[in-house]
């Protein structure tokens, strides 16, 4: 016996749905697979957060205990007279014995950093632990300027070498280092797309900055790019 149209294509409309809630199905699935992702990556995103603020509180809490062992009671300000040398060598030798106590607060590359740097770190007052995490951070800034400076010639070279691929991890331009002491130091460092540090235009679709800042409150991003090398605060 012969189906009619009408259950012929009743059969059809109903393999079409079939298929349409087989689709809807997937793609229900896909989109609830694509945000169990995202929520996991949140949940990532959220836990680096919050590490890097206890990092940062707890720097700034060891910081102000070690402080408050050597803090003495302020001068009356009619009494104060401007910095003399040996006051600002005296701020010197503080800011080194904290990086001593407290080596979190170093990176690598204040090796690389001048007397004038530490004379620069420990202008203006030095006296509150604010004061200190200024300081601090304008001796790591002129470090890394001062690696930037040598970094950026060797991406040149390196691109140079390689058809223009940038390199990623930027640990591959080891190579093109003169000093193996700032070849190490690329260890602090990641390569990402120029865009996420549209503060500085450094040239090219990528660009080299730190994988993580010490004093988030304080601290600059360093950019090193193909055609220079900059920085910037991102609160």
């Amino acid at each position: 016996m012969r189906n009619s149209p009408a259950t012929c294509f009743l059969a059809v409309a109903t393999l079409a749905l079939a298929g349409i809630l087989i689709f809807q199905q997937r793609k229900a699935s896909l989109a609830e697979d694509e945000a169990r992702s995202l929520r996991g990556e949140l949940r990532s995103k959220e836990g680096e957060v919050k590490a890097a603020l206890q990092a940062r509180d707890s720097y700034a809490t060891r910081l102000e205990e070690y402080l408050s062992t050597r803090r003495q009671p302020p001068a009356d300000a009619a009494a104060k007279t401007p910095a003399s040398k040996d006051d600002e060598k005296s701020k010197i030798e503080i800011l080194k014995d904290v990086l001593a106590r407290l080596p979190e607060q170093s990176i690598p590359e204040l090796q690389l950093t001048k007397e004038a740097d530490w004379y620069a770190a420990v202008e203006g007052e030095l006296e509150s632990t604010e004061d200190y995490r200024r300081a601090l951070a304008r001796l790591r800034a002129a470090g890394e300027s001062r690696f930037a400076s040598l970094a950026q010639p060797a991406l040149k070279a390196y691109l140079s070498a390689n058809n223009g691929v940038f390199p990623n991890p930027p640990s591959l331009l080891g190579a093109h280092f003169t000093d193996p002491a700032s070849a190490a130091i690329l260890q602090r460092y990641k390569t990402v797309p120029a865009d996420e540090v549209k503060n500085v235009r450094v040239g090219g679709d990528w660009a080299i900055t730190q994988i993580n800042r010490i004093d988030s409150e304080f601290d600059s991003y360093s950019v090193i790019g193909p055609r220079g090398h900059g920085a910037f605060t991102k609160r």
